[in-house]
């Protein structure tokens, strides 16, 4: 057993107090504790995840492993494992509170009772279209992660923002997040596209109309948007941080019929600790695939490229800062 607690009043009494009840228990233990960052000052384990990464945490707990390999204490007396040997704490922790029932699924189980069921879930996003045939043809949007990589003015968020508007047309639940156009920005980019269809001489622009450009074609749009039914919401956010808005995603979620397309715009805008750098991008992408397995959304979020890629075909190198999002993404999209 390798104890590895914090390096407080607390870790420093109970380690050994630990190490000790295990040995006699018949266990080879030894402890250790974190060790402090570059200006001296004590770090526990979520600190240095919040801090430096996942990858930097791994690092340590591999070292520190390697380290206390070679200082195992050994039992002083050989031990003979039977079931009254497990020590209290292990059996009261077991069967604690805060221990979770697993369902260990064997194979003759997931056939019988859950394979259908499990088909039938994902046939209801059969229907979906996005109103691009390109897209309808060729794939379904079903609950996952989708990163939208592009270069910068190419139109990623003019498409997402029409890809919901269109879902929504469809009767699905959008949501597009913010984190760069205003509401009126963004609103005034359907009122364009709806006067040019109208009328493909117009000349109005959407940064025109947010500025209070209008026509008597775009009065009857604007009174035609103001008696929507369609479920098509935006939300404007700033310095708002991915684990201050999950607890309201997750309400916003629970109270629709059914999963929710949400984009986000965009990936390197979403504020993270500058201590993190590069890790702070990946862990608020940890974040949301994690909000997304749990509620069985939909989620696009668009993605810059690094400059090194501009003029070279998109790959996975060509995501900005983007660490591990490969290995967690469910389709990346390259516009």
């Amino acid at each position: 057993m390798l104890i590895f607690f914090d390096d407080d009043e607390t870790g420093r009494k109970d380690a050994p107090v630990l190490r000790d009840e295990l040995l006699r228990q018949g266990y080879p233990s030894t402890f250790d504790f974190p060790p402090p960052d570059e200006n001296g000052k004590k770090m526990d384990a979520n600190e240095i995840l919040q801090f430096y990464g996942n990858q930097k945490l791994s690092e340590l707990i591999l070292n520190a492993s390697k380290t206390l390999q070679n200082r195992l204490q050994y039992p002083s007396k050989p031990f003979t494992y039977t079931r009254k040997n497990i020590p209290d704490f292990a059996v009261n922790s077991i069967s604690s509170a805060n221990t979770i029932n697993i369902n260990f699924q064997n194979e003759s189980d997931f056939f019988l009772h859950d394979f259908q069921e499990n088909i039938e879930h994902r046939k209801k996003f059969s229907s979906r279209k996005t109103g691009f045939s390109n897209i309808d043809n060729n794939q379904i949007l079903l609950p996952g992660v989708y990163i939208l990589g592009g270069l910068p003015s190419i139109g990623k968020t003019t498409f997402v923002w029409q890809l919901l508007k269109q879902c929504a047309d469809n009767g699905e639940h959008c949501l597009f997040i913010s984190y760069e156009m205003s509401l009126i920005q963004l609103r005034s980019k359907s009122l364009a596209r709806q006067l040019w269809l109208r009328d493909p001489t117009s000349t109005l622009t959407a940064t025109q109309i947010s500025m209070g450009s209008f026509n008597n074609a775009l009065l009857e749009i604007i009174a035609q948007h103001q008696n929507s039914t369609r479920d098509f919401r935006a939300v404007k956010f700033s310095n708002e941080r991915l684990s201050e808005i999950l607890p309201s995603l997750d309400a916003f979620c629970d109270s629709l019929d059914k999963p929710p397309i949400i984009c986000i715009d965009y990936l390197q805008r979403i504020p993270f600790n500058e201590r993190e750098r590069r890790d702070g991008i990946s862990n608020n992408f940890r974040l949301l695939k994690d909000f997304q397995f749990k509620t069985d959304s939909t989620v696009i979020a668009l993605s810059s490229l690094n400059r090194d890629n501009y003029s070279a075909p998109i790959s996975f190198e060509s995501f900005k800062e983007t660490g591990e999002i490969e290995y967690s993404a469910d389709v990346m999209w390259g516009l």
